[in-house]
């Protein structure tokens, strides 16, 4: 073997070495970030805990998300479309149809919300209806949410969302309806923060109340910003918050990008 051959392969040899101590290296501090993250989440849970603040499992897995754009047309529909609606009285205004059923339509205990409105939704006493799914999280015992989604998670604000009223017999008597249309992604897709992260924050912002309940946690879309018809969405954390003491519940928002906290306007 010739000396310039054993030159070459010592310097491969090196080289090699190199890359695997680098590699090595990088993997030792992500791990040592990622160790050192779990951890102040843990303390923080803790932490949460002794403040006698309750939650559930949460998820540490974090998820993809778009801004989004899209049409808000306070003219979407008009009040001679929607006077056209069989069995209803409704009317338009502010992008809002006000609807009121001239019969209620009872809702059978035992058997599934979604299956009985799921044929009142999207038959022809809904417009665009067939555009909505049944959110179960949203919904309560005096208000069942349908909502129009994007990239199959739901728009957690009134402009996507059909809001049906139910009375203290168990019957619909009407709804509110908003519509979006000509959706649009405006950046490649990005990771958000986990569930988890997004309730840890808001703690840290002074947001939850010692001697809570954290009902759920919601992953959706909300509005930032309108630029005339146009609405720019981005993926957000809903965290409902209840006081063990009694009162009404609170919902928290956390930008799932950035993870600011954000107020929700008062007519989502």
């Amino acid at each position: 073997m010739n000396f310039k051959r054993i030159q070459w392969i010592f310097i491969i040899a090196f080289v090699l070495l190199d890359i695997g101590l680098c590699v090595s290296l990088l993997m030792g501090t992500q791990f040592h970030n990622t160790g050192k993250q779990q951890s102040q989440t843990q303390i923080t849970l803790k932490e949460m805990k002794n403040d006698l603040i309750s939650v559930g499992p949460l998820s540490d897995k974090r998820r993809n998300g778009y801004y989004t754009a899209a049409q808000s047309n306070k003219a979407w529909t008009s009040n001679n479309r929607v006077n056209q609606l069989r069995g209803q009285t409704a009317r338009f205004n502010d992008g809002i149809v006000n609807s009121t059923f001239q019969k209620n339509i009872k809702l059978r205990t035992g058997a599934s919300q979604q299956q009985q409105l799921d044929k009142v939704v999207h038959s022809n006493l809904i417009l665009h209806g067939k555009q909505y799914s049944y959110n179960e999280d949203l919904s309560t015992a005096k208000q069942i949410v349908y909502t129009q989604t994007i990239k199959d998670q739901p728009v957690l604000d009134r402009e996507g969302q059909i809001k049906f009223h139910v009375n203290n017999n168990h019957e619909v008597t009407g709804y509110t309806q908003g519509y979006l249309s000509e959706f649009k992604i405006l950046r490649p897709r990005a990771m958000t923060i986990s569930q988890q992260q997004a309730v840890t924050w808001l703690y840290r912002h002074n947001q939850i109340n010692n001697n809570s309940r954290i009902t759920h946690v919601i992953f959706g879309y909300s509005k930032i910003q309108k630029n005339g018809n146009q609405v720019v969405f981005v993926p957000i954390w809903t965290v409902n918050v209840k006081n063990k003491a009694g009162g009404s519940a609170q919902s928290l928002r956390v930008n799932a990008f950035s993870g600011i906290p954000f107020k929700m306007s008062i007519n989502n």
